[in-house]
This record gives structure tokens, C-alpha cells and sequence, in this order.
């Protein structure tokens, strides 16, 4: 039996155009019903909007946000509490959450899928599985004042809600039951103990004034927490993972297929190109077919990248600050370094890892520059050409002349050696 849901995206107007640009991806890989779009109508020709949606093979609806909530009160609202700029930039946050959970009262059918405008499927999303819906988890996804904000809204509890599962529920999609979602709203209005008449009024007074400028609640975290405690059972749980600021690695106007099969292959569901994702330097290797045919990609990125936070907060993350946290030691296996002395930290790591086979001397009292073989004996660039590299690191600050430059990288592109400067540019 399908059952049939709507997909919902709250947005804002100006994203349209990237939304219509991955939406054949949508339809590939969801069953919604429907398309409905909550955004701000103002200047907008939604009838236009609808019908280019329709053309590419989909029912849409437009709906103006303001007819849900109104911005301004939640402005005004966090204006009574704090005078805190940042806080009040927070208005479209919690617009957008308290958006997902009131379209409980506009949903025609039993569930509603919300998504992230800034995620792409790029798998087949089956949202229910043996009848039940489906809450697609996520690992290492922790802040504590969710939680503590969940407990304060259902404080009247003789046991209020707590976190239940290691895991997290947020990821950029969380398929609604509408019965559950105007009950859980109802509940929280019940709750004296929170100033506000409304549910959204509680929530944000349930949030410390401190947490403000950091949001301090979660729709899913606390959705899903509510029906664990109060409806244990309906939903089943599976792991999820998707592949988040997609835009430090890969440009989207240039994605290709080929690119999306290298991803999905990792495991990944879905990606997501937030709108404040710059491209970083070695985006040139993740979009270099010749390296996606010799390197899985959660290989690839497991090296050069590390841990999520080293591409997703760090805008001047170079390859070579990666690979000298150690990053490179799966990936390459003969690596030359110049500029760099052979009693460095970075040098002996390398040469320790059995890695390291010489490097470049960039000294100018030797008035040559060559390669240093295993630390003990100089050799010309002639020498250097028969040695086995795999890469050379151009450490050195300033960058060597362009006479000396030119002819590492002639040697290199010769013997298909990767090359990159400490600047962050790579010649593979």
C-alpha cells in the first residue's frame, strides 16, 4: 500500500531557482504527492512559480508564509526578551521551524515530508517501512540546550521528555504525522509553567534569553523525543547520513552525475549545499574524474578532510594545512617537500610514516636548490627526476622563483606527480 504524503520546503523566495534547478532529483527519489512551498509571497508571480514546477513534471502550491505565522511577532516577541542583535537575526530560524509544525493544520493528508531547501536526494527515499513512518537518524549531532528547552516545554510532566537515543534526529528531512505534530502543540500550550498563550509563544520563552542567538530548540529533536515518550512504536528508526556543506567540495552548477554516483557509493542519502558554503582549494581534486576512478570517496575525503568540521567551519582550509595534520598518509606514499627544513615537526612526521623521501632546500646561502635524499645527500633536479614520487609539497614562504617553480612542475607533469603550494592551489 503507498501511502501518499506531501513535501513540504519552507524557503525563502530568493532560492527558488536553485530549488528548480536540482528539482528532477525530488521527483527521482521521493513519492511525494504534492510540492508545497511556504515562503514569502510578497512580489512574487506564484501562478508562474507553480507552472514551471508543473513543467518539469510536478503539482506545486505556493503559500505565503504570513498566512501560517507572522514574522514580525516573532520578532517582536524575542525584542521583549532581548535586545541582542544576534537574537534577533534568529526571527527566520524560528520561523522556519514553527512553519513545518503548523502546516499540521493546512495538511489534507496523514503525513507531510519536510525538507530542506538547500538538500538534494540523491538516493531513493523510502519513507515508510512495513507500514510504519520513518525517521532517518543521524550520529554526533549533540547541543544540549535542545534538550533542556524539550524538558522546559513539557515540564508539566510528572516525567518530562528526555533524550532517549544516542543518536540525533535531525538531518535535513523529517517525515510529520499531522495528529501527532497539532498534539504535541496542544500539549505544550497546556503547560502553565511557560509564559505564552500560543505554542510557538512557549517555545521561544522556554529558551534561555542567553541560547537565543543560537536558536536553542529543535523541531526534530523535539518531535522526536515526543513521540518516543508518547507514541512509542509508530515511527521505526534507520541510520542515515548525508553529505552536509557539499558546496566547499563540489561547485553545484557543475555536478554531475558521475559525481553523484562517486558520493552515493560512500553511503551518503543526500547532499546539501548551505548558502554560505565556499568552495575550498581541493575542490579540484573532488570534481578531477581521474581521482574519483582511482579513490573511493569516503576514502578521499577521509583523508584530506578529517572530521566534518574540518571543511564545514573553516572557510581557509587549504590542502596543505590538511595534509599536514596528517590527512595524506593513505593517499600518498612518496612525498618530496620543499621549503621546509628536515628537522621540522611536519618533515619527521612524515619521514616517520616512511612517507617522506626527501626534500627541497630552499636556503639561499646554498645558492642550489635541489633534493635532499633521506636527510643526507643533495640531489639536482636531474637526480630528482629518477626518484619515485608521488607528490611534492611547495611549503616554502615566499613561494620559490617561477623559474624554479616551472621547473618542479615540468618534472612533475612528466611523471604524473601531484603538486600543490601552500596557498591552497593543487597541479595534478
Amino acid at each position: 500500500m503507498c501511502i501518499k504524503y506531501d513535501l513540504i520546503i519552507p524557503m525563502k523566495n530568493t532560492h527558488l531557482d536553485s530549488l528548480l534547478s536540482s528539482i528532477r532529483y525530488f521527483v527521482q527519489h521521493l513519492q511525494m504527492e504534492t510540492i508545497v512551498i511556504l515562503t514569502n509571497i510578497d512580489g512574487l508571480d506564484t501562478s508562474n512559480i507553480e507552472k514551471r514546477f508543473e513543467d518539469a513534471g510536478i503539482i506545486c502550491q505556493v503559500v505565503d508564509e504570513n498566512s501560517l505565522i507572522n514574522r514580525e511577532r516573532i520578532t517582536k516577541l524575542i525584542r521583549n526578551r532581548t535586545d541582542d542583535e544576534c537574537a534577533l537575526r534568529r526571527t527566520g530560524w524560528f520561523l522556519q521551524q514553527f512553519l513545518k509544525l503548523q502546516y499540521a493544520s493546512l495538511c489534507e493528508n496523514d503525513y507531510y515530508l519536510v525538507w530542506d531547501a538547500d538538500t538534494i536526494p540523491i538516493t531513493k527515499h523510502e519513507m515508510f517501512l512495513d507500514g510504519h513512518p520513518v525517521f532517518d537518524m543521524r550520529s554526533a549531532w549533540y547541543h544540549q540546550q535542545y534538550f533542556k528547552t524539550a524538558e522546559k516545554l513539557f515540564s508539566h510532566y510528572s516525567n518530562p521528555l528526555a533524550k532517549e537515543d544516542e543518536r540525533s534526529y535531525i538531518s535535513e528531512h523529517m517525515l510529520f504525522n499531522k495528529r501527532i505534530v497539532k498534539e504535541m502543540c496542544i500539549e505544550i500550550e497546556k503547560n502553565d509553567f511557560v509564559r505564552g498563550d500560543i505554542w510557538w509563544e512557549k517555545i521561544i520563552n522556554a529558551v534561555e534569553v542567553g541560547e537565543l542567538p543560537y536558536a536553542g530548540f529543535s523541531e526534530f529533536e523535539t518531535y522526536g523525543m515526543y513521540c518516543a515518550y508518547k507514541h512509542p512504536g509508530v515511527y521505526k528508526k534507520r541510520d542515515y547520513e548525508s553529505l552536509r556543506n557539499s558546496g566547499r567540495l563540489f561547485d553545484l552548477r557543475e555536478l554531475t552525475e558521475s559525481d553523484i554516483d562517486w558520493i552515493k557509493k560512500g553511503g551518503y542519502y543526500a547532499i546539501s549545499f548551505e548558502t554560505y558554503d565556499m568552495l575550498l582549494p581541493i575542490h579540484e581534486i573532488f570534481q578531477d574524474k581521474d581521482i574519483q576512478c582511482k579513490y573511493p570517496f569516503n576514502r578521499l575525503f577521509r583523508i584530506l578532510c578529517g572530521q566534518d568540521s574540518l571543511i564545514s567551519y573553516d572557510h581557509d582550509t587549504t590542502l596543505w594545512h590538511l595534509l599536514q595534520n596528517g590527512h595524506s598518509k593513505d593517499l600518498f606514499k612518496k612525498i618530496i617537500i620543499y621549503g621546509i627544513g628536515h628537522d621540522s615537526d611536519i618533515a619527521t612526521q612524515y619521514y616517520d610514516n616512511k612517507q617522506l623521501i626527501g626534500y627541497m632546500d630552499s636556503k639561499q646561502s646554498r645558492n642550489e636548490y635541489g633534493c635532499r635524499h633521506n636527510q643526507k645527500s643533495i640531489l639536482t633536479f636531474k637526480e630528482f627526476e629518477l626518484l619515485d614520487v608521488e607528490l611534492v609539497m611547495i611549503a616554502a614562504r615566499p613561494l620559490p622563483s617561477e623559474d624554479i617553480f616551472n621547473t618542479i612542475k615540468d618534472i612533475c607533469k612528466n611523471k604524473g606527480i601531484a603538486v600543490w603550494d601552500i596557498s591552497g592551489r593543487i597541479y595534478l
